[in-house]
């Protein structure tokens, strides 16, 4: 159903005045509080962001109905795009939850990689959440050949729901800020808003001297809020996404191929890589456990045959880095095995 807008007041989020900002020597880390018993009773997740959204009721500017009537025009594509959420959004609400912060941020990876734990920007930013290195490294996101967080879903919600929740701190938990700060960092959203201050111009969002793509950033935020929050006014039928846990986990003993313990789930490798994103190669690390995330129907099922699985299918893949003086049969003596091994 295509919809023509034109400007009028909606639930939207506001841009309001910031009336202080914390400065960065003077943060501290936010600490997760214990809300396991204050999630919103609702039966899906999107009746649970529109109860807690923080967003108030503003009109629409121009940029956010040109995005909005872009999703209309292509139904389809967006259902789809809605979709990509299923296993991951409620593990996302329950994360923001655990640090008081706005349900509606959940959306975010909608605009930041379609919630497509594999997304590689051209700057090298991965994962639903898009991490760039350096951010990745200061919230401790693993980086190894075997493993890289910012690909793993549950991994990187916890760490992009810390440094949200670092950003809505500095800002006053002005939600409007933090977006910017998100996409354009805290750093030169703050000198922004301190360069108007001195020069006696209005400090909110739309007024501030931001990169195109930050400018851009909140209006698709907002217009991917706006259909949420009023699917039915717009036509759109919102995936059935339960507000429960879907994602269950199981833990093995040692090193576990993907091919090989998708049979045993009867789960395509592709779904089983989805929701292992993190796990880079054919297989998991080496070490004395893997952790492979299902979903959550399929946990009991799993865990009460893992012991049989484990028998047949152990395997050891550990990397070398040659050096000079290497050969195959120094290699091969070194980790007791076969040079014809080595060689296939």
């Amino acid at each position: 159903m295509k919809v023509c807008l034109v400007a009028l007041a909606i639930l939207l989020i506001t841009s309001c005045e910031l009336p202080s900002i914390i400065e960065a020597d003077q943060y501290i880390e936010p600490i997760p509080v214990n809300v396991s018993k204050n999630i919103p009773v609702a039966d899906n997740v999107w009746d649970r962001i529109r109860i807690a959204s923080e967003s108030k009721q503003e009109n629409l500017d121009e940029k956010t109905i040109d995005y909005i009537n872009a999703y209309l025009k292509n139904p389809s594509q967006l259902d789809m795009l809605f979709e990509k959420g299923r296993y991951f959004i409620y593990f996302v609400l329950d994360e923001l939850e655990k640090y008081s912060l706005p349900p509606e941020l959940a959306l975010l990876p909608y605009i930041e990689s379609s919630y497509d734990p594999f997304s590689i920007s051209s700057s090298g930013a991965m994962g639903i959440w898009q991490f760039m290195p350096a951010t990745a490294r200061i919230y401790g996101l693993e980086d190894t050949w075997w493993y890289e967080q910012r690909h793993d879903p549950l991994a990187s919600s916890q760490a992009a729901v810390r440094y949200l929740a670092y950003l809505h701190n500095r800002f006053n938990k002005e939600i409007t800020y933090t977006l910017a700060a998100y996409n354009g960092g805290p750093t030169l959203l703050e000198k922004q808003i301190k360069l108007n201050r001195k020069a006696g111009k209005p400090t909110n969002f739309e007024n501030l001297k931001l990169p195109k793509q930050t400018k851009e950033y909140v209006p698709k935020f907002k217009a991917i809020l706006e259909l949420v929050l009023n699917a039915e006014k717009y036509g759109i039928i919102l995936p059935n996404f339960p507000n429960k846990k879907v994602l269950g986990s199981i833990e093995l003993d040692g090193q576990v191929e993907i091919l090989s313990f998708s049979e045993f789930a009867g789960l395509k490798p592709e779904f089983v890589y989805k929701l292992n994103a993190g796990y880079t190669k054919w297989a998991s690390p080496p070490g004395n456990k893997t952790t492979f995330n299902i979903p959550v129907e399929l946990e009991e099922k799993l865990n009460s045959k893992k012991d049989q699985f484990i028998q047949t299918n152990q395997i050891n893949w550990v990397t070398h880095k040659v050096s000079k003086g290497d050969s195959l049969w120094k290699i091969a003596e070194e980790f007791d095995t076969e040079v014809n091994i080595l060689k296939k």
